[in-house]
């Protein structure tokens, strides 16, 4: 979903046709964050301020700021388009519905599906 999601950054930044080279680079720039994200942040389990706030933070800080900060470079890195306000204000447009989808949809249907997670979720 990261990849579909700087596609879209970057076609909505810059307007340029989506080439092979452009998606080569967005994936290069999206497998860190995507491993970061189901290796590290989706295992993290912080008892003591609750799950309701843990998926919060996660939707906030994982879900949106790493949405942002992923688009932000995948647009760079892709085009070279300088790092404007207005690259900022797009990248967080197109990273909300992916940080909502992803953090408060898929992760709460993932719990469902394995239940030695759904004891953390209920």
């Amino acid at each position: 979903m990261g990849i579909v999601e700087d596609v879209i950054a970057v076609y909505f930044v810059t307007g340029e046709p989506i080439t092979l080279r452009i998606i080569l680079i967005i994936t290069l720039v999206a497998i860190p964050f995507a491993a970061f994200g189901e290796l590290v942040v989706d295992r993290v389990d912080i008892p003591y301020l609750g799950r309701k706030t843990e998926i919060l933070l996660e939707f906030f800080v994982f879900g949106v700021l790493m949405g942002i900060t992923e688009d932000v470079i995948a647009i760079f890195a892709a085009t070279g388009q300088p790092i404007t306000m207005q690259v900022v204000t797009i990248a967080t447009l197109v990273a909300i519905p992916f940080a909502v989808f992803s953090e408060l949809i898929v992760d709460r249907l993932d719990s469902l599906s394995y239940p030695e997670k759904k004891k953390k979720y209920c």
